[in-house]
């Protein structure tokens, strides 16, 4: 065995790998799934055409600086 292979086998890089990507996986469900929804909740209450385009722009415009951010 050479020493990245002992090395992957100490660190358990595969099962870190999985869960890791489960995780994420889990919460991308969880942040797109109520994006169809928001139109129908924001029209609920009180919402206009403008204003429901409008939470949209602030809501990708927030997700973008907080990527560039990192």
């Amino acid at each position: 065995m050479n020493f990245l292979t002992k090395i992957r086998q100490s660190l358990f890089i595969e099962q870190n790998v999985s869960v890791l990507s489960l995780t994420v996986l889990f919460v991308l469900i969880a942040f797109f799934s109520w994006y169809p929804i928001l139109p129908i909740y924001l029209r609920e209450l009180g919402a206009n055409d403008f204003q429901v385009g409008f939470s949209y722009t602030l809501l990708a415009l927030s997700y973008t600086l907080m990527q560039r951010a990192n």
